[in-house]
């Protein structure tokens, strides 16, 4: 597979552009190490002005039982020509007997105020310059950001700055070429693909010590297709590596505009 990437650029394929729904909801399936251990739902909406992003991540069956977790983002902000601009971003990560909070009220000039836990996170700014947090993009607005630019009909490149109110990072964008991806009882979708590798590039804010250095994966491959007639390139299958071990994400579920989908294959 990595091999893709010394094609020449005469057999790279630019992505079809399409237009984004008004209303675009995905459900992923992830596996860790043959465990079915997350489950992953996006819901995405915007108008011609605003947008709004909601993501869940909840621990599924084994995995689940043992260390119980669910993450939930929320994004909003306004749509200025093809830029996504951030007003506000809010996460919560939610273990047994312990909630962490997180919120970025997002200024002309950049981020305005960031809480954790409702309080003004001073610790936090120290950690990361306020110069690398200028016009970056929070996680869930950066999700969305990558939708759109794909569906202008753009190749898999570019970078994105990401500050999520604790790390900041840069993610880089590099088509690897296409494939197909056989059929699977895992998956909703079979076909020709496009592998977009989206290596993350460490700024500020990471453990550089200790049990949870390697947590934070350092690449993430997405296969892109586009799944439907009038639909963008969307992402079929994610995969990555830490320190615990390989995941694999399928999409399992797709919603255009509240109504459900058949994933052309």
């Amino acid at each position: 597979m990595l091999a893709l990437a010394a094609l020449v650029a005469s057999d790279m394929v630019t992505l079809a552009r399409a237009e984004v729904p008004a209303r675009l909801s995905l459900t992923y399936e992830v596996w860790s190490s043959g465990f079915n251990s997350l489950g992953l739902e996006a819901n995405l909406v915007r108008s011609a002005t605003t947008y709004r992003v909601n993501l869940a991540v909840e621990s599924k069956g084994v995995v689940g039982w043992l260390f119980p977790f669910k993450l939930m983002l929320r994004s909003s902000g306004v749509v200025e020509g093809t830029i996504l601009k951030p007003w506000r971003f809010q996460s919560a990560a939610v273990e047994p007997g312990k909630t962490r909070r997180r919120e970025i009220l997002y200024g002309n000039n950049g981020i305005l105020e960031l809480k954790t836990d409702g309080r003004p996170d001073a610790e936090a700014r120290k950690r990361v310059p306020d110069h690398l947090t200028r016009d970056s993009l929070d996680p869930a607005s950066a999700i969305y950001s990558v939708i759109e630019f794909l569906a202008r009909g753009r190749r898999c490149a570019g970078d994105f700055p990401v500050f999520d109110g604790k790390r900041r990072y840069d993610l880089r964008l590099e088509e690897m070429g296409r494939r197909t991806l056989g059929p699977s009882g895992y998956a909703m979708y079979s076909g020709a693909a496009t592998l977009c590798r989206v290596a993350i590039d460490r700024r500020a804010g990471f453990p550089e010590r200790g049990r949870k250095v390697n947590r934070f994966p350092s690449r993430v491959d997405v296969w892109l297709a586009a799944v439907g007639d009038g639909i963008p390139p969307l992402p079929v299958r994610i995969e990555s590596r830490n320190d615990i071990g390989v995941h694999v994400g399928h999409l399992v579920g797709l919603r255009v505009d509240g109504a459900a989908h058949q994933v052309l294959r």
